[in-house]
């Protein structure tokens, strides 16, 4: 392998080349080989390369040799000046530039867990680090299914273990500064992702957790504290305002809105999908109406935002109309004016 790319507590990704399909990839390498790592290892491998989506890091190939190992693709772009691949960076150390890209980031990363929701893959730690942001065009890519619950077609070893009550299923997972409350409280440690109300809590999982992302991506920090006191606090449920912790950043009521429903301690009061969130970021970043704009006035206001070249040519069109009538409602009193001159003249005359 070469560089290292990054470490985690359970693996290290490095990067590699492939000789024969001669091209670069990155080698997750784990740190444990036992059995329970290993069916670990190999659920990751499976979730991540279930479904195909240009949002989420694929999958060339898994291992399981003394050393287990994933081979993935090498998120990254080729510089145009010396034509090297640079690697892409992880949204925990890469910031967006603005509002509106920390948006675009999560909409992207909203987009690729809706396609594997779509394929009953739930990734149960959406955190800043899972997401890569490519360097120069600093697009999405979701990375790290190492807690996914996956179901579909024939069940595997791993899949049925994962739906026992000693599973790792059974164990609360996830980031604590980004997990949901409910992950807090232990309520999704036993879920078959197969019935319709267990799929709408893994759901609602992964989209507190794209919610969390916003937050941090926005305020700098995660929802919860990065102390002790988190689980307290994701336990509770207090959801903190995202308002108040902008740090007198200039934040839009809009984009709060759509962020604090992300993040409801109460999963029905959440986006029922993944991908109700990427359209309600994306009305965001095109100034459409989003469900909470409602009123008849947000909406003309938002049209003349999406409109403003076209507001500019009705204003222009408008004011000279409005100086077209001026100009000749005064042209008609002039002419009444200078209509009545010979009357008078008449009259001085006569009176002379």
């Amino acid at each position: 392998p070469g560089p290292l790319l990054g470490q985690g507590h359970t693996a290290t990704v490095w990067r590699a080349y492939d000789r024969k399909l001669r091209r670069e990839v990155a080698i997750k390498v784990f740190r444990r080989s036992d059995p329970v790592a290993i069916d670990d290892i190999l659920a990751e491998a499976r979730a991540a390369s279930d479904f195909v989506s240009e949002y989420v890091v694929r999958v060339h190939d898994v291992h399981e040799s003394r050393t287990p190992y994933i081979v993935m693709e090498l998120v990254g772009e080729h510089d145009p000046r010396t034509g090297v691949l640079v690697p892409a960076f992880s949204a925990a150390s890469c910031r967006p530039r603005d509002l509106r890209e920390a948006l675009r980031w999560v909409r992207d990363a909203a987009r690729g867990v809706d396609d594997a929701h779509l394929r009953n893959v739930f990734h149960r730690d959406l955190t800043p680090r899972n997401l890569l942001i490519t360097p120069l065009s600093r697009r999405t890519k979701i990375a790290d299914f190492g807690l996914a619950i996956r179901t579909g077609g024939q069940a595997t070893s791993h899949e049925e273990a994962a739906l026992d009550a000693t599973s790792r299923a059974h164990r609360i997972a996830g980031t604590l500064s980004y997990m949901a409350p409910e992950q807090a409280r232990s309520l999704v440690m036993s879920v078959a992702p197969s019935s319709a109300r267990d799929r709408a809590m893994l759901v609602g999982v992964d989209v507190w957790g794209l919610g969390a992302i916003a937050f941090d991506l926005i305020t700098g920090h995660p929802p919860w504290p990065r102390d002790a006191s988190a689980w307290e606090a994701a336990a509770r449920g207090d959801v903190p305002a995202l308002a108040a912790h902008t740090k007198g950043k200039r934040v839009p009521r809009r984009v709060c809105a759509v962020v604090q429903r992300a993040l409801a301690a109460d999963p029905a009061q959440r986006y029922a999908s993944a991908r109700l969130l990427a359209d309600e970021i994306d009305a965001l970043l095109a100034c459409r109406p989003t469900s909470f704009d409602a009123s008849l006035w947000r909406r003309i206001l938002l049209w003349m935002q999406r409109n403003p070249k076209l507001l500019l040519a009705t204003t222009l069109a408008v004011a000279l109309a409005v100086s077209a009538f001026i100009a000749y409602a005064a042209t008609v009193q002039l002419r009444r004016e200078r209509d009545r001159w010979p009357d008078a003249n008449e009259v001085c005359r006569g009176q002379s």
